[in-house]
């Protein structure tokens, strides 16, 4: 599911082409490039590397706007840095974020880009599962929840912004997720509000999501693009002691062809 690569001024271009290349597998999921140290301008080399592979989404979000309603801020990057002024906001946070996907309100949306400003904190790794993963393990350890998860239909809404999907849908012989238990709508009936809790209280207690999920800490300089609709991911708590001690930035690209809402 995972694959490093070295990234520098010098092989930019080369890597960009490489993980295009790579991305249309489907057993890739997860790229992380790690810096080799001669990166000047970390956010300017990474904006450029950005427009390199794909098409650029605006899709940031600035907590000081407001609540999760009026977020959005129209600008490409989303900041993710420890600030204990807002400790109800994960990007913002040193607990742990549950597993979920970025765009699980957001239409047509394909991946993450992230990348590292600074990072000397104890633990704060990046999190993943790939989504066949879950299948794999739902299918022995609750299948009845496996078959809801495929048929009910589900509105996740946070920014002004909704996406009806199904939690979980096979297109093409690969699973697609979308899921942040944090951002599925309140308009709910009895039965989908049951499946909800069931869902995250299995994401959070399951033996194998444990077993199958793989971290990632960034230094400063490294970056990682995954596939936000074919895995779930999260954070692991961290120790920091003042602000920024975790940065980083985030921001939605169209590398492939993103699952259609109504697939």
């Amino acid at each position: 599911m995972l694959v490093e690569s070295k990234i520098s001024q010098v092989n930019m271009q080369a890597v960009c082409q490489q993980t295009q290349n790579l991305w249309q597998k489907r057993q890739h999921k997860v790229f992380v490039f790690r810096a080799n140290g001669d990166i000047k301008d970390i956010g300017q080399f990474y904006q450029s590397m950005a427009k390199q592979l794909g098409e650029i989404q605006m899709s940031g979000e600035d907590v000081t706007l407001g609540d999760r309603n009026v977020q959005r801020s129209g600008q490409l990057w989303s900041q993710v840095c420890y600030d204990p002024q807002f400790p109800n906001a994960y990007r913002h946070s040193l607990n742990a974020q549950p597993l979920h996907t970025d765009g699980s309100y957001v239409e047509n949306y394909d991946c993450t880009f992230m990348y590292c400003i600074r990072n000397s904190t104890v633990g704060g790794e990046t999190i993943f599962i790939d989504s066949q993963a879950i299948i794999d393990d739902l299918s022995t350890a609750d299948p009845e929840l496996l078959s809801q998860l495929t048929s009910e239909m589900m509105v996740h809404s946070r920014s002004g912004q909704t996406r009806k999907q199904k939690v979980l849908t096979a297109l093409n012989d690969s699973w697609f997720v979308n899921w942040n238990y944090y951002c599925v709508s309140t308009d709910l009936n009895e039965q989908q509000k049951q499946l909800v809790s069931r869902f995250q209280h299995y994401l959070l207690n399951s033996p194998g999501i444990k077993a199958n999920t793989i971290a990632v800490k960034l230094a400063p300089g490294d970056a990682v693009l995954f596939k936000d609709d074919q895995l779930l991911h999260g954070r692991n708590a961290f120790e920091a002691t003042e602000v920024a001690q975790r940065h980083l930035y985030k921001c939605g690209l169209q590398v492939g062809k993103p699952l259609g809402q109504n697939q």
